[in-house]
């Protein structure tokens, strides 16, 4: 408990530090022309965008479940609502840990078996971390083409990423194996005690040992990989779109955004964000960082950070609005499972 209030009393301290910081510099943008001249145009393509990704990690779930199940179907509707939910909290509890509302919603209310949620979970955060070498050569690729430098250490980082990604996957299966045994034989000293969660974590394990060995054999890495690449793309891509829409009506004019260091400041954005400490919602360092780089290009700094800010609660206004409608709709839907349960 001591732990979970230093982590918060520290959380806000970091979010209100860095409003005291926007708000207490003199030449401070005007907050009104983010009413006045947003383009609508970048709003919509923004929607698209996560639409689209928004399908794309939901149906990425779906493939994942089917496969390492070999037979589960699971509601496209129900897991939309699930996967929305995991992007707002995703966002706002630090650490990432809210992504775990993922497993947690879809085995509670949707009713798919607990070992295909968590499978799925960490085979699509384990993509997602793959993903992110590929997509970073990319990114250097496009800026090697489009401007004179060379960032042969951003190759090296972007190899990195990749190898240890798939080290990670490469292990899941082995590593779950090995926990099943160790917990096989954790209880053959006292055998009536294993009649208990003993047995439930041994049967678990065994579930989701079966279940990471059916991915494995199943030949699709490479359709999950394109797919985990695709969806970090629109990530990114409608994450840009929002920054050059918030700094174009802020500014009142267009500012050339160097595509390899926003996509670099977003990622090291998105990685602050995930610290224990990060500020309340996300808001405080993921700005920082975000700040640091629009300084790198010229811009002010406490206006970089406004404009970071502001981008941030943009997109949070989506994902809350959205992540709160579909956990609504989950929770109706959980009362009425529960309901005919109890009947």
């Amino acid at each position: 408990m001591g732990k979970k209030i230093f982590f918060l009393f520290f959380s806000f301290l970091t979010t209100a530090a860095l409003l005291v910081y926007v708000f207490s510099r003199p030449g401070i943008l005007s907050w009104n022309h983010l009413i006045t001249r947003f383009n609508p145009l970048y709003a919509w393509a923004y929607l698209a965008l996560y639409g689209a990704g928004l399908f794309l990690r939901t149906w990425r779930y779906q493939l994942l479940i089917r496969t390492s199940s070999g037979q589960a179907k699971v509601p496209f509707g129900g897991l939309t609502l699930v996967t929305a939910v995991r992007n707002m909290l995703v966002d706002f509890l630090p650490a990432r840990v809210g992504g775990l509302s993922y497993p947690v919603l879809l085995n509670r209310v949707v009713g798919v078996d607990l070992s295909h949620c968590l499978t799925s979970f960490t085979y699509a955060f384990t993509f997602d971390l793959i993903s992110l070498g590929p997509l970073l050569g990319l990114a250097v690729l496009w800026d090697s083409l489009t401007t004179a430098p060379h960032y042969p250490w951003l190759w090296a980082l972007s190899g990195f990423i990749l190898a240890v990604g798939l080290l990670v996957l490469m292990f899941l299966e082995p590593m779950t194996k090995g926990l099943t045994h160790w917990s096989e034989g954790w209880g053959k000293p006292s055998a009536p005690a294993k009649s208990g969660w003993k047995k439930n974590l041994t049967i678990q394990l065994q579930e989701i040992s079966h279940s990471f060995y059916r991915l494995k054999k199943s030949g699709i890495f490479w359709p999950l990989l394109g797919l985990s690449l695709i969806i970090r793309v629109i990530k990114y891509s409608l994450l840009y779109l929002m920054l050059t829409a918030v700094i174009e009506a802020l500014l009142g004019q267009n500012l050339h955004l160097p595509f390899l260091m926003i996509i670099f400041g977003l990622m090291g954005s998105e990685l602050a964000a995930s610290l224990p400490i990060s500020g309340l919602a996300g808001i405080g360092f993921y700005e920082a960082i975000l700040g640091a780089t629009l300084a790198g290009i010229g811009i002010q700094p406490a206006q970089g950070v406004s404009m970071a800010l502001a981008m941030h609660l943009l997109t949070q206004v989506v994902d809350y609005s959205l992540g709160s409608a579909a956990l609504a709709c989950l929770l109706y839907l959980w009362l009425v499972r529960k309901k005919k349960i109890i009947v």
